[in-house]
């Protein structure tokens, strides 16, 4: 049984992030940009990445912990040490009174932390832009790092679309398994990435990305299967530039715990779906979920039927739209699929 209530309870009281932090947070971020842009040497604009961006923020795992964001800070190409950019963003941060108590500085990045009452922190990366590519700059003297987080957002969202937004959500759902449940290790660049190509442009329309419940389903069978045919940990790169590899620093005991963890889902989603039982499925999507899906009593809870939500036995899924191509910018090979 497919269950598209409690699904969407479950998002709202216990995975999505609730409203008033997702504003704070979101004013937080719009405050450092204006502050940067008057302020900050060779400023030449800021773009919202992460999971923030792609909307598959998590609530943290407890009251006290922080929800965090990214933000690119895009400047000026005005020298060629990658190590004086962080440098640059730390100093104008810290001539303001609002902000040089907050700051953490970090290889590639500067985290600006905020206690109460909004409890969160935002990462800002700097950048500069050589011949159309983007690069993010360590502080460590290193080289300079090709990125393209901007390529990445349109992939996802694209693989989104073909889901009608539930592959979002089927990502909140497996990072609440791993946060909240301490199931598996997987950084959230990496899921997000391994949960985006299970999805194909053949699913558009389909009833294997419908609801939730299929959605999640389909991305955990395929994620299994892709799993299975890899025994050691494999290299996953970023879709929108193949040259830049996220490294989910495995060990390979971690690796196999996520392997088995990914494949014993895949079971109990499959089972869960195809159990006519009200009861039994409940308790199987529990099992993916956790104990508080459905209500947390583990024998179906007291959320109403989905029944009105199900597609008529007979029928297929209502066939969407496919989505626009995503046009990729000048000088960039941009594969997709």
């Amino acid at each position: 049984m497919k269950h598209n209530d409690e699904f969407r309870q479950f998002q709202r009281d216990h995975v999505s992030l609730n409203k008033t932090r997702r504003r704070q947070l979101g004013e937080h971020m719009t405050a450092l940009h204006n502050y940067l842009s008057n302020r900050l040497p060779g400023f030449r604009g800021t773009e919202r990445q992460g999971s923030h961006a792609l909307r598959t923020i998590i609530r943290p795992t407890t009251d006290e912990a922080k929800a965090d964001a990214d933000i690119m800070v895009m400047m000026d190409l005005d020298s060629a040490d990658c190590g004086t950019y962080v440098p640059k963003v730390v100093e104008t941060l810290q001539a303001s009174d609002l902000y040089k108590d907050k700051i953490v500085v970090k290889t590639r990045c500067v985290t600006v932390e905020y206690s109460e009452p909004s409890k969160c922190e935002v990462d800002l990366v700097p950048s500069v832009e050589r011949d159309g590519r983007f690069y993010v700059c360590p502080r460590d003297g290193a080289d300079f790092e090709e990125t393209d987080g901007t390529g990445f957002r349109e992939w996802f969202n694209y693989q989104n679309n073909i889901t009608s937004g539930n592959l979002k959500r089927v990502v909140r759902l497996l990072k609440y398994a791993r946060d909240h449940r301490e199931q598996f290790e997987c950084p959230s660049i990496v899921l997000t990435t391994l949960a985006g190509q299970a999805i194909r442009e053949t699913d558009t329309g389909t009833e294997g990305v419908s609801t939730q419940a299929d959605t999640l389903a389909t991305v955990l069978k395929r994620m299994s299967d892709n799993l299975a045919r890899m025994p050691y940990p494999p290299a996953i790169k970023n879709p929108a530039l193949p040259t830049e590899t996220f490294d989910p620093h495995w060990t390979p005991g971690q690796y196999q715990q996520f392997r088995a963890t990914i494949r014993q889902m895949s079971h109990n989603a499959a089972s869960a779906l195809q159990e006519k039982d009200r009861d039994k499925s409940m308790a199987l999507w529990q099992k993916v979920c956790g104990e508080k899906f459905g209500g947390g009593n583990g024998n179906g809870g007291t959320s109403v039927s989905n029944s009105r939500n199900s597609p008529k036995p007979g029928t297929t899924a209502r066939t969407r739209s496919t989505p626009p191509p995503v046009i990729p910018r000048p000088n960039e090979d941009r594969p997709f699929g």
